[in-house]
């Protein structure tokens, strides 16, 4: 289970998709990247985002940890612009398998656990948190 991004190209003449892989991600996962969002900088450069999950916590899991999003170039994914592992200020709350991450009014918003471990309801810690990303001014 798990692996890298992929993208495969399209043929509109023929309503085709290409069946091998114009380009991947560099970072494979541990569940995958579970969801894509496709996003646009000021600078009219598409990137793509993946939610790396492969951290999730359920009851028992000993690889509870945070949600990490990554931002690759759309035309290459082997380029990654940005994750949030960067910056320790960018860090999510730990992981909720398929979280799709949500492209909105110039923000990306991610759904998590919060410092919930997966433990049963009373267990402690935040139960959820949503994580919200935007530009940063250079």
């Amino acid at each position: 289970m798990g692996g890298s991004l992929l993208a495969f190209g399209f043929n509109p003449l023929t309503n085709l998709v290409n069946t091998a892989a114009a380009s991947q991600s560099p970072t494979p996962t541990g569940s995958g990247l579970d969801s894509l969002g496709v996003g646009e900088r000021r600078q009219r450069q598409r990137y793509r985002l993946g939610s790396d999950t492969g951290n999730y916590c359920t009851p028992g899991a000993t690889n509870c940890g945070p949600a990490v999003l990554h931002a690759y170039n759309a035309t290459n994914l082997a380029s990654e612009l940005w994750n949030g592992t960067q910056d320790g200020a960018d860090a999510a709350g730990n992981a909720v398998k398929f979280t799709v991450p949500t492209v909105a009014n110039g923000k990306v918003y991610v759904g998590t656990r919060g410092s919930n471990t997966g433990g049963a309801f009373g267990s402690g810690g935040t139960y959820g948190e949503l994580d919200v990303y935007g530009l940063k001014p250079n």
